[in-house]
């Protein structure tokens, strides 16, 4: 094989080794139209497959399975009271604690609380302790397996002692695992209808324990609920009634979206929720950008136990337990202006806020939230009120300056709601969780057989978790794929054909040099038969018939000399060999040879054996490593079949 069909016959070359070594035109020509046709197909192909992976198109994977454990966790749970029983008891507070009274005129069409001069006494009354918090929402948590908290001892906010006089105690189904879950309250969760929420958070250090439901139990003083009531002269004071949110853990329970379960929970009540739990994992695409926050995997990697009553902390609640509050009352700075130098906040060319793309959290309330479009929408909104109107936001009232012109309800209406929050300073987040409300049981007094101050709720998961995955049909590593099998069946090409290229390469590098070696070893073997023994009988036989001639006479037979006897040895006498006849045209040499075991020497000198001596017979030549004939001579001889050899 020549040296261009040595190097194009690799693998993916071929179609050009088909061309250059066809025999015809008509076949040359057959295999240049086949090798086009390929090529085209493949860059068609490879194109459409480019065009494909740019469109960045996804599909989703649904999961029923159930193996997502994670993601089956208990909800948050966060209790709000009755807009109208909480004016109600507010009134009360203000009476007993000698408030100021407000104008009712005044008062009209806005909540008390937001009063500059009331809300002066309500920022007095939680900062009189300087061991306490600054105002804004208060997190703690209680040791594991203690699942009980009350407005009077166990929680750390005054107005709670002033205003409310309830109990809350969870019950986990089943009960070996109520020891390895964590209760952690979220305190003075500012709402502007509610006055004020308490969100319960219920953490496990072992998320693969499964949980059929969960009941939780409200007890409340009747005297505090006979206020809020108006029932308190009666004989039987009627309880207060709570609204029940049900949201993702660690997101900001008041959305807008439809993505939470909010109920009522009315005194004397048992109230079942059956429910559905969907997640949803979007990809976080150059055409459908998203935000990569935080979500419910991501934070159980980040469950650390702190070694104090086996209590565990994850990423959120450090962050929340060890975030520097903000204070603004009694100066006149606005709390968010801070964030806007730092680097968690920034403006964009419209002087508009936008929160950093890598945020896992939102800082709200003087606390932290899970970043939702919900809480980024809030911190949007009360960071333009507080750089257009110089004032909170009424959603974070208690981070007021309790200043006179504040709160400027038609600024913050101008900023927040005539203005929507982009999707560039807002986006959605990739990981989305919605709950679904299936079914809802009540049972009313007198069938629930709860006394008069008791409430429960029971929240039952009636189906597994969905996870819905987003994946892009043509990522980069399937783009790859799909481009390496195209190349596999239109051209052969694998990574072997590297390989092989690279070996391609070297033999036309090295091509001449064995060219030429290989042309001395031709002439090697095409070199005339002299000097040896028997070098007459040789040539004649290696020539044609026409060359030898008739009356040319056998060579005489060979004389040894000393270099194969040895310098003191006498040579043999040998019988005189019988004159040869011309050799018949069919024949040609005879020559018997000596298989040798190996070589004897003396002093340098090589000398035949005794019993090579005397298994020489008449008419027999030796051919030995001095006389003779050499390996390619002997083969030149038996390729023309012209040389016989006899072993002896």
């Amino acid at each position: 094989m020549s040296l261009p069909s040595e190097v194009f016959s690799q693998s993916s070359l071929v179609p050009i080794a088909k061309i250059a070594s066809a025999p015809t035109r008509l076949q040359r020509i057959i295999w240049v139209i086949i090798s086009t046709a390929m090529f085209i197909g493949l860059c068609s192909c490879i194109t459409l497959v480019i065009i494909q992976y740019c469109m960045h198109q996804t599909v989703f994977q649904l999961d029923y399975s159930g193996r997502h454990s994670v993601y089956d966790q208990i909800p948050g749970i966060t209790i709000c009271p009755d807009p109208q029983e909480i004016h109600r008891l507010f009134d009360h507070a203000r009476k007993k604690h000698g408030w100021p009274k407000v104008n009712k005129k005044a008062e009209q069409g806005t909540v008390p609380w937001l009063n500059s001069a009331v809300n002066k006494e309500l920022l007095k009354l939680i900062t009189a302790n300087k061991a306490l918090d600054p105002p804004g929402a208060i997190g703690h948590y209680l040791p594991s397996g203690s699942l009980y908290w009350d407005t009077q001892v166990v929680a750390k906010s005054p107005i709670y002692r002033a205003l409310h006089n309830f109990s809350v105690t969870f019950q986990i189904k089943p009960a070996s695992v109520v020891n390895n879950y964590q209760l952690f309250v979220l305190e003075q969760v500012p709402n502007v209808r509610q006055f004020m929420c308490t969100t319960f958070e219920l953490t496990t250090r072992r998320p693969e324990l499964g949980w059929s439901h969960v009941e939780f139990t409200i007890q409340q003083d009747m005297h505090m609920a006979g206020i809020a009531t108006e029932t308190r002269s009666s004989v039987k004071p009627r309880g207060t009634t709570f609204g029940i949110i049900a949201h993702e853990r660690g997101e900001l329970p008041f959305s807008a979206y439809d993505r939470n379960i909010y109920t009522t929970l009315a005194p004397e009540s048992e109230v079942s929720i059956y429910y559905s739990k969907s997640v949803t994992r979007r990809a976080n695409t150059a055409r459908n950008p998203c935000h990569d926050g935080a979500d419910a995997a991501w934070l159980a990697k980040t469950l650390e136990e702190t070694g104090e009553n086996r209590t565990f902390l994850d990423f959120l609640d450090r962050r929340r337990l060890g975030i520097e509050k903000k204070r603004a009352w009694p100066t006149n700075n606005v709390p968010y202006l801070p964030d806007h130098q730092a680097t968690d906040m920034r403006t964009n060319e419209r002087r508009q806020p936008a929160t950093l793309k890598s945020a896992k959290a939102v800082s709200l309330f003087n606390t932290e939230f899970l970043y939702s479009r919900e809480a980024c929408g809030w911190k949007v909104c009360c960071m333009k009120v507080a750089l257009e109107c110089g004032c909170t936001c009424t959603m974070d009232w208690l981070l007021s300056t309790a200043t006179a012109n504040c709160p400027n309800d038609r600024c913050e209406r101008t900023q927040c709601s005539d203005s929507p929050v982009l999707y560039d300073q807002c986006p959605m987040p990739c990981v989305l969780s919605k709950f679904v409300k299936q079914n809802l049981l009540v049972i009313e007094p007198p069938d629930s057989k709860l006394p008069a101050n008791t409430s429960k709720l029971k929240l039952i998961r009636s189906e597994n978790v969905q996870v819905a995955a987003e994946e892009e049909i043509y990522s980069l590593a399937k783009l790859f794929s799909e481009i390496g099998g195209l190349c596999s069946l239109f051209i052969g090409f694998s990574c072997i054909f590297i390989f092989e290229f690279l070996e391609a390469m070297l033999l036309i590098r090295h091509g001449d040099k064995t060219e030429i070696q290989r042309h001395k070893g031709k002439q090697a073997l095409d070199d005339p038969i002299t000097h040896y023994c028997c070098a007459s009988e040789a040539k004649v036989a290696a020539l044609p018939q026409t060359a030898q001639s008739p009356s040319r006479e056998q060579s005489p037979p060979p004389v040894m000399s000393n270099h194969h006897l040895g310098q003191n040895q006498q040579l043999p006498l040998l019988p005189s060999p019988a004159p040869l006849s011309i050799l018949p045209p069919e024949e040609g040499v005879t020559l018997p040879v000596i298989l040798r075991s190996g070589l004897i020497t003396t002093n340098g000198v090589e000398r035949l054996t005794a019993a090579e001596m005397s298994s020489m017979k008449e008419n027999s030549y030796l051919l030995a490593d001095s006389q003779g004939l050499s390996k390619a001579q002997l083969l030149t001889l038996i390729r023309k079949k012209k040389l016989r050899l006899r072993l002896i």
